[in-house]
C-alpha cells in the first residue's frame, strides 16, 4: 500500500510531464473520453442521468478493474457481490474524500472538481493485465481512477493547501469509524439470510473501513507529494493529530483485531512474493526519487 500510494501521488503531481512524455498513450484515451462525454451530455442533457453519468462510469471502471485482479472473478453470484461492493466502496471513498477537498476549495473561492486521471488509469490497467497473465495473488495494484483537481488559475497558499487536506482527512477517519461500527450488524444480516443482497452491506462497510483507513495512514507519511507533507508543511500539530489518530485506529482496530490472520499470512509467504514485493518497492522509490530530483534540479514548483 505504501509503495502504491507513493507511485500514485507521484503520478498525480507530475501528470503534465507524464502526459507530454507518453502523449501517444494518453491522447487517444483523452479523445475517447471527451467523445463519450460529449455524446452522453448531448443525449442526457441536464437530467439526473447526465449529472451522475461521469461518476458512475468512473466507479464502474474501477469495479471491473479491481474485480479482474481477484481470482475466480467472472459471471457468478460471488463476483456480482464483489463487483457491486467495489463500485460502491470506490465511489464512497473517492467522492467523500475528494468531494471534501472540493468543498474546502470552494470555501477559499477556488474552483475544483473530481476528474479522471488517464495516467493513473493506464498504470492500473497494466497492473491488472500483469496480475491476470502471471496469476500472481494477491494482485499488485498500482494506479488510481480519479482525484480532486484545481480548476482555478489562482494557486492556494500553504495554509489553504494544508486545510484542504486536513479537514477531509479527519472526515474520512470519522467515516471509517462509522463503517467499522456497522460491520458487525451487517455481518449478522448476511449470516441470517441466503440472499446475495444481504451480503452487500457488509462488503461495502468492510471496503470503506479498510480502504479508507489504510489509504489515509500511508498518505499521512510526510514525504514530498504525499498529502501528509502538505499538512506537515502547514501545521505540524495538525499533522500529528491526523497521523496519530490514523495510526492508532490502524493499529488498535485493524491490526490487533486481525492479528491471527496477519500471522497466518506472514508465516506462509512464499519467496516469490517477497521478491516481487522487494522489486516493486525498489522500482517505486526509484520512480519517486527520479521526479523528486528532476523537479529540484529544474526548480519545478510541485507540492
Amino acid at each position: 500500500v505504501l509503495t502504491s500510494e507513493l507511485v500514485n501521488k507521484t503520478v498525480e503531481e507530475n501528470q503534465p510531464t507524464l502526459r507530454r512524455w507518453f502523449a501517444w498513450i494518453f491522447e487517444p484515451i483523452q479523445a475517447a473520453g471527451e467523445a463519450i462525454g460529449g455524446a452522453w451530455k448531448s443525449s442526457a442533457g441536464q437530467s439526473i442521468i447526465g449529472v451522475i453519468g461521469a461518476p458512475l462510469a468512473i466507479m464502474t471502471i474501477a469495479g471491473v478493474l479491481y474485480g479482474l485482479s481477484q481470482p475466480g472473478f467472472g459471471f457468478n453470484r460471488e463476483s456480482l457481490v464483489l463487483f457491486i461492493s467495489i463500485v460502491l466502496t470506490v465511489g464512497i471513498v473517492t467522492y467523500f474524500y475528494n468531494g471534501g477537498q472540493i468543498l474546502v476549495h470552494k470555501r477559499y473561492g477556488l474552483d475544483a472538481a473530481v476528474r479522471m486521471f488517464p495516467a493513473g488509469l493506464v498504470v492500473l490497467i497494466a497492473c491488472v493485465v500483469f496480475t491476470r497473465i502471471d496469476g500472481f495473488q494477491p494482485g499488485i495494484i498500482y494506479g488510481f481512477i480519479a482525484s480532486a483537481v484545481l480548476m482555478s488559475q489562482v494557486e492556494p497558499n500553504k495554509e489553504q493547501t494544508g486545510k484542504i487536506i486536513f479537514f477531509p482527512v479527519m472526515a474520512m477517519l470519522g467515516l471509517c469509524l462509522v463503517a467499522w461500527l456497522l460491520v458487525s450488524p451487517f455481518r449478522d444480516l448476511a449470516n441470517d439470510s441466503n440472499s446475495w443482497l444481504a451480503a452487500l452491506p457488509e462488503g461495502i462497510a468492510v471496503g470503506v473501513f479498510v480502504a479508507g483507513l489504510e489509504g489515509t495512514f500511508f498518505q499521512m507519511i510526510p514525504i514530498r507529494y504525499m498529502d501528509g507533507h502538505k499538512i506537515y508543511s502547514w501545521n505540524k500539530l495538525a499533522w500529528a493529530v491526523a497521523a496519530g489518530t490514523t495510526a492508532f485506529l490502524l493499529w488498535e482496530v485493524l491490526l490487533n483485531q486481525e492479528e491471527s490472520n496477519v500471522s497466518a499470512v506472514s508465516s506462509g509467504t512464499p519467496l516469490v512474493a517477497i521478491i516481487a514485493m522487494a522489486i516493486c518497492a525498489v522500482l517505486s522509490f526509484v520512480f519517486y526519487a527520479f521526479f523528486r530530483f528532476r523537479n529540484e534540479v529544474l526548480k519545478i514548483p510541485v507540492e
